[in-house]
């Protein structure tokens, strides 16, 4: 049983895949929290650049 146990902790096939799906949920997770922390931040700076854009558009006269 021992020798079965030892086998299987030596056994590295798919530990690149297991390493892989580890950092995309801590990048996922840390995204999360970012934007949960950031979102006044993200709101304000979104707001400020529409806003902005907006007021370079202007629209013509229309012709009489």
């Amino acid at each position: 049983m021992t020798r079965l146990f030892y086998c299987w902790l030596a056994d590295d096939r798919g530990q690149d895949l297991v390493e892989y799906v580890l950092l995309g949920a801590t990048v996922g997770f840390a995204s999360l929290v970012l934007m949960n922390n950031f979102d006044d931040v993200i709101r304000i700076v979104y707001t400020s650049w529409d806003a902005s854009t907006q007021a370079i558009w202007e629209p013509q006269n229309p012709a009489p």
